[in-house]
């Protein structure tokens, strides 16, 4: 239980830190925060490939960067 509660604090705090600043249509934005938190941070190439056609890869970069912060701080 307490694994369930700290990813959805981790998630809440990455989406809206991301949603605050970027402008990522909001399933492309939920998938790729999931799928950098479940990889401690980074975004692999399939993720960036999967969704090179609508998020430009300097946005890839700014989400790494505040999930690893995110993660650090929310333990």
């Amino acid at each position: 239980m307490k694994s369930d509660k700290l990813y959805l604090t981790q998630y809440k705090e990455i989406h809206r830190k991301v949603d605050e600043n970027l402008d990522i249509r909001g399933s492309a934005l939920s998938a790729l925060v999931q799928i950098c938190i479940s990889n401690q941070g980074r975004l692999p190439q399939a993720a960036r490939d999967k969704f090179k056609d609508c998020v430009p890869d300097s946005y890839f970069d700014y989400i790494e960067v505040v999930t690893k912060d995110v993660l650090q701080l929310v333990r």
